[in-house]
């Protein structure tokens, strides 16, 4: 057992596979392959979350810890109960995320949000009518896919990035509708969004 400070809550962490797992809880509990997948423990002795990953530059376990909150462990633990599988919503698109000096250098009349690169065929965000980028143009080495939609909000709350967009996504099931506003041109649009359920390894 380890103890540690919680030093953040609601931080957007990356899965093995690339996939955003929101609202994780940031410690500086010693986090290895021996405790990795154990309790987070508050003072109560409550389990709040399980330990799941560390940053760490040395390769060892002094870093920042990161755990998937107890309610993300809970809700993946009924689906399996239930029907022996876990699913997750799927929208369909890569984005990059917009600051307002990306913007201002892109030409865009906004401060945030997504800039949509790529719609998959076929993926609820095709089918809404997301268009994704056009062309490329390289920004202090950095290449943007522009010409596409750039989503700024979800069902009315802001989105400041691509890991604020998937986090919001994980939060729906297959199923749900959700409403974005999406910025194209100068002109402003909200499109209905039905998620589906996530592919295999995507």
């Amino acid at each position: 057992m380890t103890s540690g400070i919680v030093s953040a809550t609601n931080r957007n962490l990356q899965s093995p596979n690339g996939s955003v797992i929101p609202d994780g809880i940031q410690t500086d509990a010693a986090i290895n392959e021996g405790n990795s997948g154990g309790p987070l423990i508050d003072a109560s002795g409550q389990v709040i979350g399980i330990n799941e990953q560390i940053a760490s530059q040395s390769g060892g376990n002094q870093g920042l810890g990161f755990a998937v909150p107890i309610s993300t462990a809970a809700n993946v633990m009924k689906q399996l109960q239930a029907t022996g599988k876990v699913t997750y919503a799927y929208l369909g698109l890569q984005g990059q995320t917009i600051t307002s000096d990306v913007a201002s250098a892109l030409g865009l009349s906004l401060h945030e949000g997504v800039l949509v690169a790529v719609v998959s065929d076929g993926s609820p965000a095709a089918t809404a009518g997301i268009r994704g980028g056009t062309q490329q143009t390289d920004l202090q080495g950095q290449v943007y896919v522009v010409g596409g939609d750039v989503i700024t909000a979800m069902d009315g709350e802001t989105v400041a990035g691509m890991d604020e967009l998937a986090a919001a996504i994980m939060k729906h099931q297959p199923g749900d509708t959700v409403t974005l506003t999406l910025v194209n041109g100068g002109k402003t649009r909200d499109v209905k969004v039905t998620l589906t359920e996530r592919p295999n390894g995507t």
